[in-house]
């Protein structure tokens, strides 16, 4: 997701376990270009690579849409072939695509599942599985998706328009992300020796569990602009743009191989979606310097959450932001960073030292975290989050001043203590004026004393 993390000499693991174990790093060629050939609904080319370097020739496997109206158009989805080579990948692709369907659509799952056992294909294995066998299960499945895409052709099929507002589950999300990673990133390995070694320009991914977290923390609303400073390939704003209902998604990367990868990703994103009936929040991947001119209005004015990867940032560059851009943001603005940018201090604990640091003007709490939320450590990596408040400081000043009020001065004090002083003190030869407290016993001594006096009064009259 960001062009900031210390790489290490191995791949860094991008994804959730579940679909590491589906996606290898790929470390052929990007997909060439496709032309279209006649035959039947799965449509196939054998042609040579975009590389001239390269004779592996490859197959465009077309998945037909099955959604239509509104979101749908049919326009399949696209997945190469190579005639050599490792195709595990272009299996998962294919099998997994058809599941995410077959859990929707019950006329399209039993008879899908009948004939994947006849042919022999094992939906939950991928490996050994030749082009043969994934050329009739998909010709299946583009029959059944065209009669049932015909079947409520210019009509809104009963739960999809629903199904198309409603955010992209982790799961189905994850797995479209992932595709669109693995075909935007051929070599993981490339992406990491981009970047110039201990500079901020160093890359590193923050894992989708820890993103889905993330994004329960901040409570994303139609309102909000959400931009992501070093946006790497895209895969945050992605996930972002799909999974919340943001007003739009801003990317903006610095570096041009990146930058070139996150075209890939977004048009692969943004396909799969479609395909799958999900609608997306309007994103744009950028490249370019966040800091130069032309971006800083965008991020003081109009973004209300902001990502910034800093783990591996130097000073100089920290400096830079917070003088740039957090100095500047619109109160109520929300900053998630991996390094805190000021300490979380309450107004009764802040003092005149802090006037010039950003602890006057952010509260600062820690997210939660999931067990090894980036790619490059499989340790703990914290996320903080700064909410802009510039009322903090006007709060610390009638806090000081109402402290000050009801503190008595340096003189004031002196004067009462000398008063104290003066005062004299009974001692133990001096009478005590106060009576001694009267008991229930005394009282009664009393009331009977007073009783025989008035009775020897009466006797004696």
């Amino acid at each position: 997701m960001d062009q900031f993390k210390e790489r290490s000499s191995k791949s860094p693991s991008l994804h959730s376990k579940s679909s590491a174990e589906r996606f290898k790093d790929r470390t052929s060629k990007s997909p060439s270009v496709h032309r279209k050939s006649s035959g039947d609904r799965l449509e196939t080319s054998s042609i040579s690579s975009a590389d001239s370097s390269d004779s592996n020739p490859v197959k465009t496997i077309k998945l037909h849409g099955i959604y239509g109206h509104p979101v749908g158009d049919n326009k399949p989805f696209l997945v190469t072939w190579r005639d050599n080579g490792d195709n595990q990948e272009a299996a998962v692709e294919v099998i997994e695509n058809l599941k995410q369907v077959m859990s929707r659509f019950p006329e399209i799952k039993a008879p899908l599942q009948t004939f994947a056992q006849s042919i022999e294909i094992d939906l939950n294995n991928y490996a050994n599985i030749g082009y043969d066998k994934i050329s009739k299960l998909v010709s299946k499945y583009n029959k059944l998706a065209s009669t049932s895409f015909q079947l409520w052709s210019g009509q809104t099929r009963p739960g999809v328009e629903e199904w198309s507002v409603e955010p992209c589950s982790p799961q189905l999300l994850n797995f479209i992300c992932s595709t669109a990673f693995n075909r935007a990133v051929p070599d993981v390995n490339r992406l990491n020796k981009h970047y110039e070694a201990f500079s901020s320009e160093v890359y590193g991914e923050t894992s989708y569990d820890q993103l889905e977290l993330m994004l329960e923390d901040i409570k994303a609303t139609e309102n909000d602009v959400f931009v992501d400073l070093g946006s790497g390939v895209g895969h945050l704003v992605c996930y972002v743009a799909g999974r919340t209902k943001v007003k739009k998604a801003i990317g903006i990367e610095i570096s041009k191989f990146p930058s070139t990868c996150a075209a890939t990703m977004e048009s692969t994103f943004r396909s799969l979606m479609k395909w799958h009936g999900k609608r997306v929040r309007d994103f744009k991947l950028i490249q370019g310097d966040f800091l130069s001119q032309d971006h800083l209005q965008l991020i003081t004015e109009e973004a209300t959450i902001i990502f910034i990867n800093n783990f591996a940032f130097t000073a100089d560059l920290d400096k830079k932001i917070k003088d740039a851009i957090i100095k500047n943001c619109a109160p109520g603005t929300k900053i998630i960073s991996t390094k805190a940018y000021a300490k979380s201090k309450a107004v009764p604990e802040l003092r005149e030292r802090d006037l010039n640091d950003l602890s006057m003007m952010l509260d600062v709490t820690s997210l939660r975290t999931v067990n090894a939320p980036a790619s490059w450590t499989g340790g703990h990596v914290p996320y903080y989050l700064h909410v802009v408040n510039p009322a903090k400081i006007e709060r610390y000043f009638e806090y000081k001043n109402k402290k000050n009020s009801s503190t008595p001065s340096l003189d004031e004090r002196r004067s009462n203590s000398s008063k104290t002083s003066q005062r004299k003190k009974p001692t133990s030869a001096e009478p005590d004026n106060k009576k001694a407290p009267v008991t229930k016993t005394k009282a009664k001594k009393r009331l009977n004393e007073s009783k025989n006096g008035k009775a020897q009064k009466r006797k004696r009259g």
